[in-house]
């Protein structure tokens, strides 16, 4: 791994999960991260209107920020996703509520044009897929530039819709980030809003999408019980 949360650190493809106080107390640190992508981690889905185009998904060993990366083309003659998601769940049952999240993300132009890629933080619940900002969040154009970090301001769940076919959302169905709501799958999403090619190519590193929590008391014992719970239920073989 490139890099590591202090507070809640998910790495792959062992997918490890430590907890420490601060998550009781309200957690604004890194949650969920990888920088290395390694395969039967992620899955990806493109969604597209009517017409042609698709979307590829490449990882590459070399030539990141530093390491592994990966690389997302896409081409469309009408817009498109390409949705990206990591394999480790938030479960609110177990692990509390959200109240906001945010995505941290490297990127740069391998081959491009115009804007560049639409940008988006993406949540998966009950294999129906959530995108936020809705305002359009462009990566720009151009060949061969150097690597970024993009940040995104903080989102709840008001502000994200749905984005099934047909395109481009549904605006009244949202993710449930109560304790109440299904567990919670988190990645990115880039696509093209228009007709674009040829393919627009941009690399990705050190994705990470960080979980606010509610500050919350916690009595000694039931966080004990809950670190019990916590560590059941990710431990491998």
């Amino acid at each position: 791994m490139k890099t590591c949360a202090r507070t809640l650190w998910v790495s792959s493809p062992a997918v490890l999960l430590f907890f420490s106080a601060a998550v009781a107390f309200g957690n604004p640190l890194p949650a969920f991260q990888d920088g290395e992508f390694p395969e039967g981690v992620w899955s990806h889905h493109v969604v597209r209107q009517e017409g042609a185009g698709d979307g590829a998904v490449t990882r590459h060993e070399a030539g990141g920020n530093p390491g592994a990366y990966l690389e997302i083309s896409t081409w469309s003659e009408s817009p498109l996703w390409t949705i990206l998601w990591y394999a480790a769940p938030w479960d609110p049952e177990v692990f509390g509520p959200i109240e906001s999240l945010m995505l941290e993300i490297d990127e740069k132009a391998v081959a491009s044009s115009g804007n560049g890629q639409n940008l988006k933080l993406v949540v998966v619940q009950n294999g129906r897929f959530y995108l936020a900002p809705l305002e359009p969040s462009y990566t720009g154009g151009g060949t061969g530039t150097t690597w970024q970090t993009l940040f995104f301001e903080p989102v709840d769940e008001d502000d994200f819709a749905e984005c099934p076919p047909p395109w481009p959302h549904d605006p009244t169905e949202r993710p449930d980030f109560s304790i109440h709501g299904a567990p919670l799958y988190f990645g990115f999403m880039v696509g093209l809003t228009g007709a674009a090619s040829p393919p627009r190519v941009h690399a990705y590193d050190n994705w990470a999408v960080w979980p606010q929590v509610p500050p919350v008391s916690v009595d000694p014992s039931v966080e004990s019980e809950a670190w019990s719970r916590i560590k059941g239920f990710y431990r491998r073989p």
